[in-house]
């Protein structure tokens, strides 16, 4: 017995589609009993769900917003980020970087203000970034302490092939 693909014939294929075709206005026709056509009851559906995601995504914007707040409040409207990245020669390193509560101007900035510009440092990592990075809130003190001690930079490869592993290494 062959199991080999048959051929389709062009008059079976277009008598399959014209059955899918019937069948589609068939399910969008019914009508459940409470009068909706099936297709509506699908897009209301549809529609519930996007309303629960953006209900969702108000809510934790809402409550990243509050915790900002009491970020800059703790630290008297200061930002303060530490900023870890590998490069694609698998050299780790860590910065550290400070915003005032005031502009050039001397106008003290909003906490919308100050978030855009963690956005805008965080878009210009993206943009040159060669390998993962990550941007994190810290407080005044681990900014200090960052500052006066400042993490090395770390060779990764180097680092493996030091500890004795002669092996091709790949990354």
């Amino acid at each position: 017995m062959s199991y080999a693909p048959q051929p389709i014939r062009p008059e079976t294929a277009v008598i399959e589609l014209v059955k899918n075709i019937r069948h589609r206005r068939e399910l969008s026709a019914a009508k459940w009993p409470w009068g909706k056509t099936y297709d509506q009851d699908i897009m209301n559906a549809q529609r519930d769900e996007l309303e629960n995601r953006l209900h969702k995504i108000n809510s934790l914007t809402r409550q990243v917003n509050s915790m900002f707040d009491l970020y800059l409040d703790a630290n008297d409207g200061h930002v303060y980020l530490r900023h870890w990245s590998r490069d694609c020669d698998c050299v780790e390193s860590t910065s550290i970087h400070h915003f005032e509560p005031v502009d050039e101007d001397g106008n003290r900035r909003s906490a919308t203000q100050m978030a855009e510009l963690i956005d805008e440092l965080i878009d210009r990592e993206n943009e040159w970034a060669d390998g993962p990075f990550s941007i994190g809130l810290i407080n005044k003190s681990a900014y200090d302490e960052l500052k006066a001690n400042p993490i090395p930079k770390r060779d990764r490869i180097a680092e493996a092939w030091d500890n004795g592993n002669t092996a091709p290494y790949n990354v």
